[in-house]
């Protein structure tokens, strides 16, 4: 084989996909991630993020198709590709490549240069290690209070960050973010943070009380879940 599949980092889902790989393309189905609520069934398994390590002396083109045995016989188009050299840095926007049908099928090329690791994703990922040190970092450089209100299935600390007084009496808007890894809303998070940590104080503050809550679904962004929790 001249190349290895790399899954070992947070956000990573590949790990749970049936591989067939060969010397020249690469062919991934996902899992289902079925969630029931209220009676209704949704698939949330829509999402892709895995690296490709050439270890080689010579540039790889390689083939990488999931959900499907073949770029023929099903209609689709060019679709956004995001690519990294290190998942914790984030992923920037390749180009409208290869082919999908905007829900599980993909098909596109993975070029990856000798002796490099190169990360691909269907989404702009977030790497859950450099969010948490983002998010304690606007806590302990602006006005906010961050405290812990519990811990998720496998032990990560779920935290707010609080703007203002809960026990002054002003209305408290709660706004959540990241209960599916894959969607950009930790972005929104971010700008909220910078925002109402800012100087001189936001107006908004002067009339109501602020709790953000980051990543309410922090087991996910490590393990590349798109769904509601770790299960």
């Amino acid at each position: 084989m001249t190349y290895r599949l790399v899954t070992a980092y947070d956000g990573a889902n590949a790990d749970r996909f049936h591989v067939e790989a060969e010397d020249d393309r690469l062919i991934m189905h996902y899992p289902p991630e079925t969630c029931v609520a209220s009676g209704i069934s949704h698939d949330y398994a829509w999402s892709f993020n895995f690296g490709v390590e050439n270890p080689g002396d010579a540039p790889l083109e390689l083939d990488v198709l999931l959900n499907c045995e073949s770029e023929t016989g099903w209609s689709g188009q060019p679709f956004a590709l995001y690519t990294s050299r290190d998942p914790s840095l984030g992923f920037r926007l390749e180009d409208e490549v290869g082919k999908s049908d905007a829900y599980t099928r993909y098909v596109f090329k993975a070029r990856v240069l000798a002796g490099q690791t190169v990360y691909f994703s269907n989404t702009m990922a977030r790497h859950h290690a450099t969010l948490d040190a983002a998010f304690r970092g606007y806590a302990e450089h602006s006005r906010a209070r961050i405290f812990e209100y519990g811990r998720s299935i496998e032990g990560r600390p779920l935290y707010a960050l609080e703007y203002g007084d809960l026990a002054n009496g002003k209305p408290t808007v709660v706004i959540t973010t990241g209960v599916h890894p894959p969607e950009g809303d930790t972005f929104a998070a971010e700008a909220l943070a910078d925002h109402l940590g800012s100087e001189p104080q936001p107006q908004c503050l002067e009339r109501l009380n602020v709790v953000l809550i980051p990543m309410v679904n922090p087991d996910g962004f490590v393990h590349g879940i798109n769904g509601s929790n770790v299960n």
